[in-house]
């Protein structure tokens, strides 16, 4: 495990070079002084891939070309492609460096069973869908729509096993993985994202976050992501500002995903929090089971 210095890079477009972020969920009040606090946990973000090309008429990309991208994929892997996994983590993290290493990879094998799993799931529903598109003249659209659930599942868990398989390899072979891990005031405008986002779903047990709260486009900036750039001139202005209207609406629906389950979770905790943690575990040995 190493340490960057401050002033290194906080995002790159390098495929041997990844950069995932923790933001840190935020602890809900409780009067109980009885009660314990729950765990510091994280939501592990990822800025979404460069496009191959604007999808036409600015619409979704269609299931098939999602198909050939899957199988370029998997032929490329960028988790296999990968020579160093950089995590950030706000410099406020009262963690230490080991126990966010331990977190990371422990969210990664969960991340790893339930993609696969989900694969499984969806993957399973395609001929049902087809079926009922025929039935239903929708012209493909439920088929389109699971193809898509799929497609994400299947790269999901490509991703996650071929990464977590290289946590454990031995340092002299190729497939290691540098794990560098580092801290930065940098998602400070991400941890206060989410705050406002869990405050917005439950005011009772979360603190006001403030009146002034960062965008999603001072929470990019601020770990300096920036749109893909061609050089050779194929991409217009319009696709500049489509992948930059893209990448503020995935950082949005990330955030407001991770705080509702987070959330929902900590009424269960603040209710009875050894149960919360019981459940907590059962899960873990469930999603263990269905590797």
């Amino acid at each position: 495990m190493a340490v960057d210095s401050l002033d290194a890079p906080l995002f790159s477009r390098d495929s041997k070079r990844y950069f995932a972020y923790l933001i840190p969920y935020p602890s809900p009040k409780n009067d109980d002084i009885a009660c314990p606090k729950p765990p510091e946990r994280f939501l592990i973000y990822t800025p979404m891939p460069s496009f191959l090309q604007k999808p036409a008429d600015r619409a979704k990309e269609s299931a098939e070309r999602q198909r050939e991208d899957l199988s370029v994929s998997a032929e490329h892997s960028a988790a296999q492609s990968m020579e160093e996994l950089i995590i950030v983590y706000p410099d406020s993290c009262q963690s230490s460096k080991e126990d966010i290493r331990k977190t990371f990879v422990g969210a990664m094998m969960k991340a790893r069973s339930r993609a696969q799993r989900d694969a499984a799931i969806a993957t399973s529903l395609l001929p049902f869908a087809a079926a009922a598109d025929f039935g239903a003249g929708t012209m493909g659209a439920m088929l389109a729509l699971d193809s898509v659930w799929a497609y994400k599942s299947i790269r999901s868990a490509r991703t996650a096993k071929a990464l977590t398989n290289r946590f454990s390899a031995d340092d002299s072979t190729k497939q290691h993985l540098k794990i560098t891990i580092k801290a930065s005031p940098a998602l400070e405008p991400a941890r206060k994202y989410m705050e406002e986002r869990c405050f917005r779903i439950d005011r009772t047990n979360y603190p006001y976050p403030g009146i002034v709260i960062p965008s999603e486009a001072e929470v990019l900036s601020a770990i300096h992501w920036k749109p893909s750039v061609v050089l050779d001139g194929s991409v217009s202005p319009q696709d500049v500002e489509w992948e930059i209207k893209e990448a503020h609406l995935d950082l949005e629906e990330t955030m407001k995903k991770g705080a509702k389950e987070w959330t929902s979770w900590c009424k269960k905790f603040l209710q009875d929090p050894e149960k919360a943690f019981r459940l907590d575990a059962k899960e873990k040995q469930s999603l263990s089971l269905a590797k």
